[in-house]
């Protein structure tokens, strides 16, 4: 039964406009390489993102991740011989929209229209729609997924998008023996779509979808109690009928997932079923800081995926360094930007960056060559990756000491 209750009809994109243009303005102007290099040589590349580490896309570790970068390019270009060196030129956006705004006018002001943005689908759809007339910048993220995203010529993104995630979860929660699944998701472009492909994946496999539910991305916390109150109540009549180890849970969200985690332990019924999750929440610190969240997460096995991450002895060099920086173990979305960096300036030292197309087309062919930390990436006519490998996180602990440990790796792709 394929049967949907949306709480938050899909965000139309002259809502999400106005409810961005609404956010307050910000006079932050700070506009500044990650360091300072001589003009005359220089390659200059922007990054917007939002530095803090309690970001969606924790930034203090992938402004860190910049950094090292930034030196080790810069040493590779010496020792071989190169007069250029390159500056990330990085703009902190706060998750602000006024302030995304100010920085894509900024850094395109000063010339650069080759921009590392790895911020949220949401976001990096706003932006692009409010510039669309600008073909002339090409956006590279190693973080935006939507498949909503995935046909825009002018974005380039470092992971695959959400139908192999979902195929993937889909996957996991088949291979678990779940029969029915429930969806909680967030009613945007990345939630809602992810969600439609884990349903898609899970019923041609053979599942069935019960219901689903969804809630406003932009205040979750308004529809948080009412939401998952009916969620808890069609689970509970779905067990009149069904063994609670036939019934899986797939539960799409960012940050606000350890309320709603926390308003779940409420329910017993809703304790008595598998929880699964994607990389949205996986390994999220804030969850197990959360204790009735985590104590209700250990409890219903949750589970989450999320790009995987190398097992190397260079990759645990660079989270150590990372980590060095921010006191904060890096995980694969800002170890990720590490590798693209390096890709971007190969790029940019073989084609003009001026010419969005053509160097687009050299990234495209300088990512499926370059090894980097994550292997060659292999990248669709679309300019998003296609191969890889995606970890499952689940939460383990008790007596309120909780963490995140990997039970499961599936590969995608070639």
């Amino acid at each position: 039964m394929f049967l949907k209750t949306k709480k938050a009809s899909f965000l139309l994109i002259s809502i999400v406009l106005c409810s961005f243009l609404a956010v307050s303005c910000s006079d932050d102007d700070d506009d500044s390489p990650v360091s300072a290099v001589d003009e005359s040589t220089k390659l200059s590349i922007g990054a917007m993102f939002d530095y803090r580490e309690e970001g969606a896309v924790h930034g203090e570790s992938t402004l860190a991740a910049l950094e090292i970068a930034e030196e080790d390019i810069n040493a590779w270009l010496e020792d071989n011989g190169y007069d250029q060196e390159v500056e990330f030129v990085t703009k902190d956006t706060a998750s602000d929209a006024r302030t995304i705004l100010d920085s894509y006018d900024t850094l395109t002001g000063d010339g650069m229209n080759v921009l590392l943005c790895p911020m949220t689908s949401d976001e990096l759809q706003f932006v692009q729609y409010i510039y669309r007339e600008n073909t002339d910048v090409l956006f590279i993220s190693q973080t935006s997924t939507s498949t909503m995203l995935s046909s825009s010529d002018n974005i380039i993104r470092m992971l695959p998008d959400d139908t192999l995630q979902g195929q993937t979860i889909s996957r996991k929660i088949a291979g678990d023996n779940k029969e029915i699944l429930f969806t909680l998701v967030r009613d945007d472009i990345w939630g809602s779509g992810l969600g439609e492909t884990v349903m898609t994946a899970f019923t041609s496999s053979g599942g069935s979808v019960d219901e689903s539910f969804y809630y406003d991305s932009l205040v979750p916390s308004l529809e948080m109690e009412t939401v998952v109150e009916e969620l808890a109540a069609a689970v509970t009549a779905a067990l009149e009928t069904n063994d609670a180890a036939d019934i899986g849970i797939f539960f799409a969200c960012f940050d606000e997932g350890s309320d709603f985690l926390a308003e779940a332990a409420k329910y017993e019924d809703l304790a008595k079923v598998a929880w699964y999750s994607a990389d949205g929440i996986a390994k999220n610190t804030y969850l197990l800081d959360n204790s009735d969240a985590g104590i209700f997460a250990e409890s219903v096995n949750l589970t989450a995926s999320i790009f995987g991450e190398p097992t190397s002895s260079e990759y645990e060099d660079l989270q150590a360094r990372i980590a060095a920086k921010t006191g904060t173990a890096p995980y694969s979305p800002a170890t990720l930007l590490y590798d693209t960096a390096w890709i971007a300036v190969r790029a940019a030292l073989e084609t003009d960056m001026a010419d969005a197309a053509t160097y687009k087309a050299k990234f495209i062919e300088t990512a499926e060559a370059h090894e980097g930390l994550f292997g060659k990436a292999k990248m669709n006519e679309n300019g998003d990756r296609v191969n890889g490998s995606f970890d499952f996180w689940t939460v383990t602990g008790s007596d309120g000491s909780y963490s995140w440990e990997k039970n499961a790796t599936y590969q995608v792709g070639e």
